[in-house]
């Protein structure tokens, strides 16, 4: 997901992205979140999702990491 959220930022259509990945299904699954570190825009834009999806569908998020990583 970071890549593709990287490269709809860096297109400009990165509204699109939303209204069609992230939006308009009823659960997102993030797997494996913090297998590649994610630069500051990176985080940025995976918060971003968190954020467009609160009060409009579900998200799981996975991670074989400790909470301290």
């Amino acid at each position: 997901m970071s890549l593709q959220l990287v490269a709809a930022h860096h297109q400009g259509r990165l509204a699109q992205y939303f209204s069609r990945a992230v939006q308009c299904s009823k659960l997102l699954v993030i797997d494996e979140i913090g297998y590649l570190p994610l630069g500051r825009d990176e985080a940025n834009l995976c918060f971003n999702v968190i954020a467009k999806r609160y009060e409009h569908g579900s998200v799981v998020l996975t991670s074989n990491l400790p909470f301290s990583q």
